[in-house]
């Protein structure tokens, strides 16, 4: 890939590797996009442990810019640095603007998933929140071998939306299996990205609220606030195991929120912090449904009029509007900067 107005070169060369150590000569080329008048080059000393994305986060947060992708000189990716020679020249790439912030708001995300609970109960390294590069036919997806909470800038796994401009399994190449890119998490989120145009990101999450109240009969009831909110944005699904991209679209049906028996929640909104908003809200609203039906007493239900008109209240009056998250998310994104800020790497 050329450098162009959307990204700039990142050259590392191999001046020495030991089983211990290998020390990386790191040489930012121009144009420079973010942080113009930042550090041009650095010496990096890693383990060999640390493998391609450790080299990456290292140069990422010496050079104070992100870098998305590591490759030879002829292009082909490179997923080791064990092997390589002395005086090996490889490349890197610095993000655009609008990568890299996407990069980091993405990274935020996974992040406040993890704080609150919202990550996936049966392992915290499945399931994906997938995001758009603006401006771009691409979008982000976590490398599969992370944890959630170990989710940076630099980690996220860039993919071209159109299979046959997939390069590898790098990109998720059909026919390429890569151990870092979960298949289902892949091809849900391609499908959706490329069939619903109102949709910045996309994300399934299994917790143990939204899984339990998936599968009762009557599914989510408005009896908590959050519950009478999502009123109208839920769909609900049976799941099936070889249930592929095409059929998370048709069973979404053009909603926000799909609950899926035996499984757990698919989120699909406008912008990160609206996706964040509305799956704490539906897993706050089962996480109440649940708990109000183990206490086995008589409950109360509003009506559907009440429901129907209190839903429609907290979307358009301006005093509880905001279910979107526009008003929380930035507040959201700062939490993460204090708490762990080596999410931004």
């Amino acid at each position: 890939v050329e450098p162009t107005s959307h990204m700039s070169l990142i050259f590392l060369v191999l001046l020495a590797s030991s089983a211990e150590t290998l020390r990386l000569y790191v040489h930012r080329e121009e144009p420079k996009l973010d942080n113009p008048n930042g550090p041009c080059s650095t010496l990096l000393d890693i383990a060999p442990s640390a493998g391609v994305d450790g080299a990456l986060r290292l140069a990422s947060a010496r050079l104070q810019v992100s870098l998305s992708s590591l490759a030879t000189e002829s292009g082909t990716t490179v997923t080791s640095l064990a092997a390589l020679a002395n005086d090996t020249t490889l490349r890197a790439l610095e993000a655009s603007h609008a990568e890299a912030a996407a990069r980091r708001e993405l990274a935020a995300t996974y992040r406040l998933f993890h704080m609150y609970g919202l990550a996936p109960f049966d392992g915290e390294s499945i399931n994906f929140i997938a995001a758009r590069v603006p401006g771009s036919d691409s979008f982000l997806l976590n490398d599969y071998t992370l944890l959630w909470e170990e989710v940076t800038a630099s980690s996220l796994l860039r993919i071209p939306l159109l299979e046959g401009e997939r390069a590898g399994a790098a990109q998720g190449q059909p026919g390429h299996r890569n151990p870092r890119l979960n298949e289902a998490s892949l091809e849900g989120a391609t499908a959706v990205f490329q069939n619903r145009s109102d949709v910045a990101c996309f994300l399934h999450s299994h917790t143990l609220d939204t899984a339990t109240v998936a599968s009762l009969e009557e599914g989510l009831q408005p009896v908590s606030q959050a519950g009478i909110m999502l009123a109208n944005m839920v769909a609900h699904s049976h799941f099936d195991f070889y249930q592929d991209g095409p059929e998370t679209v048709r069973l979404l049906g053009g909603k926000k929120i799909m609950l899926q028996k035996w499984h757990g929640m698919f989120v699909a909104g406008e912008s990160l912090g609206e996706c964040f908003y509305l799956a704490l809200s539906i897993d706050r609203a089962c996480h109440a449904q649940r708990a109000l039906l183990q206490t086995g007493r008589p409950y109360h239900s509003p009506t559907a009029e009440e429901v129907a008109r209190w839903s429609r209240a907290y979307v358009d009056d301006p005093f509880y509007g905001g279910y979107d998250g526009e008003r929380i998310w930035p507040s959201m994104v700062r939490k993460v900067e204090r708490l762990q800020p080596d999410f931004a790497l």
